[in-house]
């Protein structure tokens, strides 16, 4: 972060009435504390102080920074399916720890999204139940052209007929559904 968005964090800070007092020191200091913080983490982290505290430190904002990355190290879900198998050749324990390091801290950077696992596996097990649709025309006998069940209508010349099923053949259909149902 550099010294100019420290400034607006203090200016976040001062207009949500949570900063005890602003001077023409204050910049400096706060930057010369969390000037090695990411400055996207620390706007976020103000964010959530600003919900639940009167005062807001130079300390509370660092702490929640730290918070709120662990959180973000520990939702994140690797390229396999858990967190600690990194996508890096487990022969190779040097380059395998380091590909696991990297993943934690560009998950814990806000790079790296967690991935939904535990909704992807929520479900399985259970039998996924069918929706209801009303059946199509076709799903009974024509009472027009007495085209069978699974059949198209015809024309009285025997010929399919091209433009779709007999109005009256969906009509019966949606007037079975609607007895059903």
């Amino acid at each position: 972060m550099n010294l100019n968005q420290t400034a607006d964090l203090l200016e976040l800070l001062s207009a949500a009435n949570v900063l005890n007092r602003m001077e023409a020191g204050t910049p400096d200091v706060w930057h010369a504390a969390l000037g090695d913080l990411d400055y996207r983490d620390c706007m976020a982290a103000a964010a959530d102080l600003i919900r639940t505290q009167q005062w807001v430190k130079i300390a509370d904002i660092r702490k929640r920074v730290g918070e709120r990355r662990s959180q973000a190290a520990a939702d994140y879900v690797g390229p396999g399916l858990s967190a600690e198998i990194p996508d890096a050749d487990p022969d190779d324990v040097a380059g395998y720890l380091a590909a696991l390091r990297a993943g934690r801290q560009r998950a814990a950077s806000g790079l790296e999204r967690p991935r939904p696992v535990a909704a992807l596996v929520a479900g399985v097990g259970r039998a996924v139940p069918a929706p209801r649709r009303e059946p199509g025309p076709m799903s009974i006998p024509c009472p027009r052209c007495t085209a069978p069940m699974g059949r198209g209508c015809r024309l009285p010349s025997g010929r399919p007929r091209g433009a779709g099923p007999h109005r009256e053949r969906a009509q019966a259909a949606r007037q079975r559904w609607e007895a059903t149902s």
